[in-house]
């Protein structure tokens, strides 16, 4: 069997990463609010994905494909990071209205 080396880079890598990001997209939908990862070292991710974002956005150098994979990383990734920032923000809305009932 003669593994070609290109194709797995140019194919199977990019389509590992997509998978990737659908995972972690579905595991932040479906954890529940108290359980969602994320700290502050997850800042240190924010460069990687603005360079992807920026690649499929203005790579006018890059093959579609490439272009294309990485879009569709960077959207599953941003959409990630707005379902768990608003999960977050919802739940210390919620903890903040039960503390405040509880008070009174």
């Amino acid at each position: 069997m003669d593994l070609h080396w290109a194709w797995v880079w140019q194919y199977g890598l990019p389509l590992l990463l997509v998978i990737g990001s659908l995972a972690g997209l579905v595991s932040a939908i479906r954890s529940k609010p108290a359980e969602t990862a994320g700290s502050r070292s997850d800042w240190l991710a924010l460069p990687i994905l603005l360079i992807l974002t920026g690649d499929a956005a203005l790579g006018e150098a890059r093959p579609p494909f490439e272009r294309a994979w990485k879009g569709a990383v960077a959207v599953l990734l941003w959409v990630t990071i707005a379902v768990t920032v608003w999960r977050r923000r919802r739940r210390r809305i919620e903890s903040r209205a039960a503390g405040g009932a509880e008070r009174r």
